[in-house]
């Protein structure tokens, strides 16, 4: 559908016939009433906002709201000449809870309203050229345009493709949008990698390397048939395999794997030390994936993301998913001394072993002489948009103990779902603070790797949640010994 683009001035009583002109657009596409409610009430907090507190008194100026389609549903865009957003305070209060808001009269409930309404919402100071919001809603999947579900379906009924000729290659620019779609069509709105839904961002991405796409292309047609991406650790010199989605005519054939390996090389050629993916664990098929390319298990994250539909895959899953970590290194390295728990020795051998890594020396004795002499730990943190945090130990210090506490009671407060806790293995406080961290509620998680052939002990602690760890699959016995060590330690689980 064609973009539309509205131009009023900046007074209260116009802003129904922008709400009407958003409804109606969005019925156009297919949107149902409830889900166009929805939207109506977005518009209209946000044009009434913008109008009331973002203009000086008597300053008259043109409003302009465009509609458009997107991949996923509608957009709207807000752009006026008001006075700039203090866009940090407004993201304050995405993490204030209901009952905060009301009981002490935190002015954050249209914020509230506003996020829990529009799937999507960015807000932009653009200086000379005024403030920009950006809000998106995303179509119910049952609800896609007839035309893309008869196109899908009949792909699907094809005959099987086994024959077929491809290649493998970068995406060109113009193909962000095939890659969006595709997408959508194999994990509807769920998908965790939420860049991959803006053919933009997938550009912006791939043009800074941040997240490299590989694409399987038809010979016959050019048509392309799948997609898998390389994108870099941050805390470690490994290169994730993430984004792998296929053309359901062409599932079977073989194009995900062959497109992996390409990737593989790929990485070897940047000098990454080597490969990592995180595995579903709510079927095996990610995890015999790995297993395919020689990757093996070393942590399971659990309670790692939002609840992942996955199109044309039978699960009952209402929980958060979680996911299993696999990796293998490229080369050789020096052997190293690493300071574990003495409570986790066993289970960490086992980790090392199964990844094939006959080098490290496991320490549990404690050595006062070698601890770093630090007033102030160096810790780093962050949240992510899957309500989890992740605190990095990067150096040891006096206040350690306290800071982590500290950063625990926050995030709980916040509402984080799932908080994970990264020592370490080259440092001898990791082996002792262990029991510090544990008494505060955290419980074992892995190993994961590091840089330099160093690597962290990851621990993971649970924000007031049972879990069902009897729902998870895995495709190894290493993987359900890994899952019931995990599970058995899990403090919420203990009388």
């Amino acid at each position: 559908m064609n973009q539309i683009v509205i131009s009023i001035p900046n007074k209260i009583n116009l802003i129904p016939v922008v709400i009407n002109s958003v409804s109606t657009y969005s019925k156009i596409i297919g949107f149902p009433d409830k889900d166009c409610t929805h939207l109506e009430l977005v518009i209209e907090e946000l044009l009434t906002n913008v109008i009331k507190y973002d203009y000086m008194p008597e300053q008259t100026e043109i409003m302009e709201i465009v509609l458009n389609t997107t991949t996923l549903g509608v957009g709207v865009v807000i752009k006026s000449n008001g006075v700039p957003l203090d866009i940090e305070k407004i993201k304050s209060y995405e993490n204030v809870g209901t009952e905060q808001i009301l009981s002490q009269n935190i002015h954050g409930l249209g914020t509230l309203l506003i996020n829990k309404l529009a799937d999507t919402i960015k807000y932009t100071n653009k200086g000379k050229e005024g403030l920009e919001i950006e809000i998106e809603k995303y179509l119910p999947y049952e609800m896609l345009p007839a035309n893309d579900i008869e196109v899908l379906n009949e792909a699907a009924k094809t005959e099987n493709n086994a024959n077929f000729e491809f290649y493998i290659r970068r995406i060109h620019p113009s193909e962000v949008h095939d890659i969006s779609r595709l997408a959508y069509y194999a994990y509807k709105q769920s998908y965790i990698y939420e860049n991959i839904y803006y053919p933009e961002r997938v550009r912006q991405l791939n043009e800074t390397n941040e997240f490299m796409s590989y694409v399987a292309v038809n010979k016959a047609n050019e048509e392309i048939i799948g997609h898998c991406a390389n994108v870099p650790e941050s805390f470690s010199d490994l290169c994730e395999l993430a984004g792998a989605f296929v053309n359901p005519a062409y599932r079977g054939a073989g194009c995900l794997k062959d497109l992996s390996k390409y990737q593989i090389q790929e990485m070897r050629e940047m000098d990454f030390s080597g490969v990592c993916a995180y595995a579903f664990t709510t079927h095996p098929y990610s995890q015999k994936a790995g297993f395919g390319l020689g990757l093996r298990e070393s942590a399971l994250f659990i309670s790692r993301v939002t609840v992942v539909d996955f199109n044309k895959i039978s699960s009952s899953n209402k929980y958060r998913e979680s996911w299993i970590l696999m990796f293998y290194y490229f080369n050789n390295n020096d052997p190293k001394i690493v300071f574990v728990p003495r409570k986790h020795k066993n289970i960490i051998e086992k980790i090392y072993a199964n990844l094939g890594i006959a080098n490290r020396t496991l320490n549990t004795n404690f050595n006062g002489k070698a601890v770093s002499k630090n007033e102030a730990a160096i810790i780093e943190t962050k949240v992510d948009l899957y309500f989890c945090a992740h605190i990095y130990i990067k150096e040891y210090g006096n206040d350690s103990i306290v800071n982590i506490r500290h950063s625990l009671k926050a995030f709980c407060s916040n509402r984080i779902e799932t908080i994970y806790l990264y020592m370490p293995l080259d440092c001898p406080e990791t082996s002792e603070l262990y029991s510090d961290f544990e008494s505060m509620g955290f419980f074992f998680c892995g190993i994961k790797p590091g840089k330099g052939y160093q690597e962290w002990l990851v621990l993971q602690y649970l924000n007031n949640q049972i879990y069902p760890y009897e729902k998870l699959q895995f495709a190894s016995e290493f993987g359900k010994e890994l899952m019931l060590y995990i599970q058995s330690e899990d403090p919420n689980l203990k009388a």
